[in-house]
């Protein structure tokens, strides 16, 4: 499901987000992993970026993006994945899946030193409502 979310204190620039929801009698190709990611894994992180260059274009200035990156350590009920390039700001909340699965929710970067390393919470440790 892709969201469309304006600023609550009324800024009226859109924000693409995504958001899973579980729907009775509806199958979907996604779901949720049950399991850690492990130390070396490959994952994709998947993102909205605002693309001047395409304005006036049919597809519009909001661009989804896939990012590569790789399980360098496990932190708690997080882990940290080396990305393939720098995550802009605004990505946190964004998905990293193995396949059609999701595995952790974008949250962060834990070290200043390496823009590239991207903590995830996993969404193992995450209780439904």
């Amino acid at each position: 499901i892709e969201l469309f979310v304006t600023d609550p204190d009324g800024d009226d620039e859109l924000q693409n987000d995504y958001a899973i929801f579980k729907f009775d009698r509806v199958d979907s190709p996604i779901r949720l992993g049950h399991y850690t990611p492990q130390i070396g894994e490959s994952l994709t992180c998947i993102s909205f970026i605002h693309d001047p260059s395409m304005l006036g274009t049919p597809e519009g200035d909001i661009v989804r993006v896939k990012y590569q990156g790789q399980v360098s350590r496990n932190v708690f009920n997080f882990f940290e994945c080396q990305m393939d390039v720098v995550l802009h700001a605004g990505s946190s909340g964004s998905p990293i899946m193995n396949g059609n699965e999701v595995l952790g929710i974008l949250s962060g970067n834990l070290s200043s030193s390496d823009p590239h390393d991207i903590l995830f919470q996993s969404v193992s440790d995450i209780e439904p409502l």
